[in-house]
């Protein structure tokens, strides 16, 4: 009997934390593609980087010339174009990386969950909207390294601004002392000769 109840007692254990387990092992990436617009493989046929340097982060902004080799889902989406304007960032700082894991390199193969914008351009499904194919190659961005501000650089900025001030000072003074226009209006003013034989 006790042996019985064991039994029922471990299977009450057990089932609980094998279906946290399998809610655990759930790709996380799941409900994110399920809401892309389009999917699609293409090419990386061209495209063009900025990067923004930030105190306590490196921003970096991708546009990509996707070449489209195949629609998996979503024509309306994509309505017949051969080509496509996709923006990729990733945002890389000392506790880690956000944006897109993974941005394709130049002439590489890959399939992307996609999101229309108002605009017509694209945006893959974050973080991991982008699959490289074949072995393909991504884009490598340095780990974050953190800037500090040394003595000379704030003295310098400190200068900059004393001297600004200065300048601004200079102006304003000069305004207050310049000379008065001949023939303003001033109640002070001496009357001309001809006003004063028109009074006598």
């Amino acid at each position: 009997m006790k042996n019985a109840h064991r039994s029922v007692f471990t299977f009450l254990l057990v089932v609980p934390l094998l279906s946290i387990t399998a809610q655990s092992t759930e790709p996380p990436d799941a409900t994110s593609r399920a809401s892309a617009d389009a999917v699609i493989v293409g090419t990386v046929d061209d495209s063009r980087s900025i990067q923004q340097r930030k105190v306590n982060s490196d921003f970096y902004y991708v546009r990509l010339k996707v070449k489209v080799e195949s629609v998996e889902k979503g024509h309306d989406a994509i309505r017949g174009a051969s080509l496509l304007d996709l923006r990729c960032w990733r945002e890389i700082s000392a506790s880690g990386a956000e944006g897109d894991q993974v941005i394709p390199a130049d002439g590489t193969r890959f399939r992307a969950w996609l999101v229309r914008q108002k605009q017509g351009e694209f945006e893959p499904v974050r973080p991991d909207g982008i699959e490289i194919l074949d072995d393909g190659a991504q884009r490598i961005y340095p780990l974050f390294a953190r800037r500090s501000v040394n003595f000379w650089q704030i003295a310098g900025g400190a200068f900059g601004l004393l001297v600004l001030f200065f300048v601004a000072f200079l102006r304003i003074r000069a305004k207050e002392e310049a000379p008065r226009s001949w023939g303003a209006n001033d109640e002070d003013s001496e009357k001309s000769p001809v006003d004063e034989n028109r009074g006598e």
